[in-house]
This record gives C-alpha cells, structure tokens and sequence, in this order.
C-alpha cells in the first residue's frame, strides 16, 4: 500500500522525519520532491511517497525498533503552577 504524504516545516526537521520513516521497518520512502517554499507559512514542504508493509503490525513495529531517548519535560519539568482561584 503507497500513501502520498506532504511535510512542512524547516528542512532539517523534515530531513529527520524522512531519516525516521526510512529506519522504521515496514515502510519504504519510494519517491520524495525536492523542497517547495511555503506560500502562506514560513518553512518549506516537500511531497513524499511512502510504502507501508500491511502485514506489520504496530506491536511488530514497535518491537524492532529502538526505543528513543526520554524527552526531558519543557520548562525544566515539575508541575505547572494553576493561576489562583
């Protein structure tokens, strides 16, 4: 099965999202444009066509890749302090 997808953001993010999809098995990056400016929005897009295994399943998935370092929370982590009532 091939499903057309379309990216925006800065090329190196979307340099890093095709890197993801390529290294994940059961999907196979089969076309990619070259970046495109965005008319309306800063950043660039580029159109990808991506073949996905139907015969995988997402467990299947899961278990052959690594799992990605922990993101640290944003602002420094804890608990977000609510306004006062």
């Amino acid at each position: 099965m091939a499903i057309d997808v379309r990216p925006m953001g800065d090329p190196e993010e979307i340099n890093a999202f095709v890197a993801a999809l390529e290294n994940t098995p059961g999907i196979r990056v089969v076309r990619s444009s070259g970046d495109r400016p965005n008319r309306r929005d800063p950043g660039v897009h580029r159109y990808l066509t991506v073949e996905v295994d139907p015969t995988l399943t997402a467990t299947e998935v899961h278990q052959v890749r690594e799992e990605p370092p922990a993101r640290p929370p944003v602002g420094g982590g804890g608990a977000i302090p609510l306004p006062p009532a």
